[in-house]
C-alpha cells in the first residue's frame, strides 16, 4: 500500500479541495482504505481516492496538520499546511459613483435622502437638510450630527455607507465628519465627497459623482412669474425681549414684510450687525415664520424655495441708523422680498457701540443713563438703570456709608467692595460699598435680585457737574456719566 500523490499540500487562507491518491500493491481480504485527521478545519471522506476540504482561515496565523491514510496494518501521512489571512483592512476610499437617485424624506421629516452607487458595490445614503434639498441646492454642505434647518448640512448621525471588506458586506457605517460639495456644471450635478467614515478608527472617504439624479430635477433658482417687493420706506419696532426683536417693514403701497430677528438675550435694546440666515430660534438668524402682507393678504415664508443665501444683512451707522439688505426671500409661490431699508427705528439704539451719541467715549459693557437715590435700612445708595426702571430694564444698585454721600451726591474716589452674604447688609466703612442687587443680563426681561458677587470695584470721578461712575461686577463693566439730580 503506497501513496502516489505528494506528501505535503499547501493552501492559502481561502482554503479549498485536495485529493490524496494511492496504490494497493497487495490486496488484503476484507480491508478498506480509511483516512483520519485530528484538525477540525479539515473535513474528508475515504473513497477510491481520498478527498478533503480545507476551511478558510479567518486568523492571521498559519496552521498545519496531517491526514493519515490506512489500509489494514499499513498507512502513510500527508501534511496539510494553510497560510494565515492577510490583513487587508481598508485604509481609505477613492470612489467614483456611477449613478445616484433621490430616495425619500427621512422619518423625522427634516431631511431628504439621496442614494449614490458605484460599480463595485459601494453605496452611500446621504440625508441633506430638507429645505435646501429636492432638488439638491448647490453649495458646500457641512457634516453635523443632525441637520440644521435652512443651513447646507448633511446628517453624519443618519447618513451611511455600505461596502465589501474582504468579501464580507459591511453596512450602516456612519460619516464622522467632512463636507460634500454640490456644483452644477454643464447642466449636470458634480458632487464631491471630502469626508471621513467612522470605521477602523476613522478613514478618509473621498468620492465623486457627475450626472443627474435618476428621479429628480436639476436645481434652479429661477421662479417663473415672480413679483418683487423692494421699495421699503418705513420700519417699526413691534416688540422686543427674550432674545427676539420683531420689526415690520412697509412700502408706499402699504405692503408689509414682518420678521423677527433672534439675538442674544443681552441685545434686545439693539440689533447687532451681521448676516442673518433663516432658522427657528437660533441666535444670528431671522424667523422662518416671517410674513409678507400684500393688499391685506398674508403670505407665508416658503421654506422649500428659500436657501441659505436668502439672508438679511444688517449694517449700522454711528448715528443709530440701520441698513437692512434683503436677499431673495420667497413668500408664497411667486413673491420675493428684496431691496433695502435705511433709517432709524424708534426703540432701537446701538448700545454695543459703547455708549450713546452724547458720551461715545465711555467704554463699558452696559451704559446706564439714569441714576436715582434710595434708602435701605441704615444705608443709602444709588440705582443706575438703562430706562429709569428696575422692573424690566438693566440696572445696578449700590450701598454706601453716609459719609461718602453729601446731599445725595457721591464723593469721587475709589471704593472697596464688601459682599452682601445671606441677604444681610455688611457693615460699611468710609470708602466701602456693596452691590445690593443688579441684572447681569441687561435685557433678559426681568431683574436678578439678591445675587452675591465674587468681586467688584467702583471708581467715581467728577469734571465740573458731570460725574463718571464705573462699576465692575465679576468682570462686567457698568457705567454712568452725567449729573446727580
Amino acid at each position: 500500500f503506497k501513496r502516489t500523490s505528494v506528501a505535503e499540500m499547501s493552501f492559502n487562507a481561502d482554503g479549498g479541495y485536495g485529493f490524496i491518491t494511492y496504490e494497493i500493491v497487495t490486496p488484503i481480504d476484507g480491508a478498506q482504505v480509511t483516512a483520519t485527521c485530528e484538525a477540525n478545519w479539515v473535513s474528508l471522506t475515504g473513497e477510491s481516492d481520498v478527498a478533503f476540504y480545507v476551511n478558510p482561515n479567518a486568523t492571521e496565523e498559519a496552521r498545519e496538520t496531517k491526514i493519515t491514510v490506512s489500509y489494514g496494518e499499513h498507512s502513510f501521512d500527508v501534511t496539510v499546511k494553510q497560510e494565515g489571512k492577510v490583513n487587508t483592512a481598508i485604509e481609505s476610499f477613492d470612489v467614483t459613483f456611477t449613478s445616484a437617485s433621490y430616495v425619500s424624506t427621512n422619518s423625522y421629516g427634516d431631511a431628504e435622502i439621496y442614494q449614490f452607487r458605484s460599480n463595485d458595490d459601494i453605496q452611500a445614503n446621504v440625508q441633506f437638510e430638507k429645505s435646501l434639498a429636492h432638488p439638491l441646492t448647490p453649495g458646500t454642505w457641512t457634516g453635523s450630527t443632525y441637520v440644521t434647518f435652512g443651513q447646507p448640512t448633511f446628517s453624519t448621525g443618519d447618513s451611511t455607507v455600505s461596502f465589501y471588506d474582504n468579501g464580507e458586506k459591511v453596512t450602516g457605517i456612519r460619516f464622522a465628519q467632512g463636507t460634500i460639495k454640490v456644483e452644477i456644471v454643464d447642466e449636470k450635478y458634480v458632487v464631491t465627497f471630502d469626508t471621513t467614515l467612522d470605521y477602523n478608527g476613522g478613514i478618509p472617504f473621498k468620492a465623486t459623482f457627475t450626472g443627474l439624479f435618476a428621479n429628480d430635477t436639476l436645481w434652479s433658482n429661477e421662479v417663473s412669474g415672480i413679483t418683487e417687493y423692494n421699495t421699503w420706506s418705513a420700519a417699526q419696532l413691534v416688540s422686543n425681549g427674550y432674545g427676539m426683536i420683531e420689526i415690520n417693514f412697509s412700502d408706499a403701497e402699504n405692503n408689509v414684510f414682518s420678521t423677527a430677528f433672534y439675538v442674544d438675550s443681552e441685545a434686545t435694546k439693539y440689533l447687532p450687525a451681521g448676516t442673518y440666515t433663516p432658522d427657528v430660534t437660533t441666535v444670528g438668524t431671522y424667523s422662518i415664520m416671517s410674513k409678507l402682507y400684500v393688499g391685506g393678504t398674508s403670505y407665508a415664508y416658503n421654506t422649500e424655495a428659500n436657501t441659505a443665501s436668502s439672508t438679511i444683512v444688517v449694517e449700522l451707522a454711528a448715528d443709530d441708523t440701520y441698513t437692512f439688505t434683503f436677499n431673495n426671500l420667497i413668500f408664497g409661490d411667486d413673491k420675493k422680498v428684496t431691496g433695502t431699508f435705511t433709517g432709524k427705528i424708534d426703540g432701537l439704539t446701538q448700545q454695543e457701540q459703547g455708549g450713546n451719541d452724547e458720551q461715545p467715549e465711555l467704554d463699558v459693557d452696559h451704559l446706564t443713563t439714569y441714576v436715582t437715590t434710595y434708602t435701605d435700612g441704615s444705608y443709602g445708595g444709588y440705582t443706575f438703570s438703562t430706562d429709569n426702571s428696575t422692573t424690566k430694564g438693566a440696572f445696578i444698585r449700590v450701598l454706601l456709608n453716609a459719609a461718602d454721600r453729601d446731599g445725595g451726591v457721591i464723593y469721587p474716589g475709589t471704593y472697596t467692595h464688601k459682599i452682601k452674604a445671606g441677604g444681610v447688609n455688611p457693615e460699611l466703612g468710609v470708602g466701602e460699598f456693596c452691590v445690593e442687587r443688579y441684572a447681569e443680563d441687561a435685557w433678559a426681561g426681568y431683574p436678578v435680585y439678591g445675587k452675591n458677587v465674587n468681586s467688584a470695584d467702583m471708581t467715581v470721578t467728577k469734571d465740573g457737574d458731570v460725574y463718571t461712575v464705573i462699576i465692575t461686577v465679576d468682570g462686567i463693566k457698568y457705567g454712568y456719566q452725567g449729573t446727580f439730580e
